[in-house]
């Protein structure tokens, strides 16, 4: 055990810094088990959610979000430390001391105040360890045949971090009004050339769809597209938030506030409802193409979850610059960016232009030889 892992079984507090009732040491969240455990002499408790018979995370009304952020309370002492070098916030259990940045890897780490927020009311614990999280992580930098062997090498030295990055989702009904033009192609020859005609008919109509946990990153400290890469995540069966899902673990305030967060699912959704629809029309309307798509959407019953999703987090530096790469902590999937290198890059041009010769000489060999009938 190395790391930060040291140092989260070392000072969490209360709820995430339960001690273990044979030996003292202090016990966390162990993902394979879905426990808290004692790393030392093997003790497991259940995590008992409180309240209701239902420990699924609870849908909450948008409407009524104006009154939700009163504090900062995630049901235990809490501080906020901010990154001086990138201005990553994450949240720590109050005694727990930290000298990296989880994100960029700068030692510009110091304690901020915390100011008004909505408390998570749900978490997807971790599923995949640390272990198996780095197995999945070597295999995957294996495939990436363009990286530097440096860089891989280097890679490989990085350190996971476990980290738990906030989230919205959003439930709603949508009513679609929409407008395009439908595509008809054909082929019209003249004998000796052939041209591509398309035919536009208008068409309109209406369109109903539910969205159901619509995923919306509250985090701006990540690559969104590095993100993306490592979804989805079965958000429907995330469990009521509990302060012991987290232990062990380093997790980030949100940066994306609920209203932000609705306005770029609103975004995001009229892009998934656009592309339904143009798949809509060409089944319905027997087109080819869809263009000049115009969209009207209202939204009723929304509803919404603040979630703690789990990914292992891991960088390194190659030539001055940073590389981040992340696992999804309950499925497994890894998504990141690497160095390219452009000794390899040339060596593929190189191949790939000798495989095009050699066949093109096959070809005219073939071809090009001398012809022998037999009687």
């Amino acid at each position: 055990m190395s790391g930060v892992d040291d140092v989260n079984l070392q000072k969490t507090l209360e709820e995430t810094d339960e001690k273990c009732p044979q030996c003292a040491a202090t016990i966390s969240y162990d993902p394979k088990t879905g426990k808290l455990s004692c790393p030392y002499c093997g003790f497991t408790k259940q995590i008992v959610v409180e309240g209701k018979a239902d420990d699924r995370a609870e849908e909450l009304v948008f409407a009524d979000a104006r009154n939700a952020e009163t504090n900062f309370q995630w049901g235990t002492a809490k501080k906020t430390v901010i990154c001086e070098n990138c201005g990553g916030e994450s949240v720590y259990d109050a005694l727990m001391v930290s000298d990296v940045c989880p994100y960029c890897g700068s030692n510009q780490v110091t304690e901020a105040k915390s100011g008004n927020s909505i408390p998570p009311n749900g978490v997807v614990p971790f599923s995949i360890s640390k272990e198996d999280a780095g197995q999945r992580f070597q295999k995957w930098l294996k495939k990436r045949w363009y990286a530097p062997s440096k860089a891989k090498k280097t890679a490989k030295e990085g350190k996971l971090t476990g980290l738990f990055l906030p989230y919205w989702t959003f439930d709603a009904n949508t009513y679609t009004d929409y407008t395009a033009q439908a595509g008809y192609t054909r082929t019209v020859s003249n004998g000796k050339t052939s041209t591509t005609v398309t035919t536009w008919k208008p068409v309109a109509g209406f369109y109903f769809r539910q969205i159901d946990d619509f995923l919306v990153s509250a985090s701006t400290h990540h690559d969104a597209a590095l993100m993306k890469k490592i979804e989805p995540y079965d958000t429907n069966n995330a469990k009521k938030y509990e302060p012991e899902f987290l232990s062990g673990f380093i997790s980030e305030r949100y940066s994306v506030g609920l209203r932000q967060g609705w306005e770029n699912g609103k975004a995001g959704i009229d892009n998934l409802l656009k592309d339904e629809i143009s798949t809509k029309i060409k089944r319905e309307k027997h087109a080819d193409k869809v263009a000049s798509l115009h969209t009207t959407t209202t939204f009723d019953s929304i509803t919404y979850k603040h979630l703690m999703l789990p990914m292992w987090v891991s960088n390194f530096v190659y030539k001055g610059k940073v590389y981040s790469f992340l696992v999804n902590g309950q499925t497994g999937k890894v998504g990141g960016k690497y160095p390219i290198s452009a000794f390899r890059v040339i060596l593929t041009i190189v191949i790939i232009l000798a495989i095009v010769l050699l066949l093109y000489w096959l070809n005219q060999n073939s071809h090009g030889g001398e012809s022998v009938y037999f009687n």
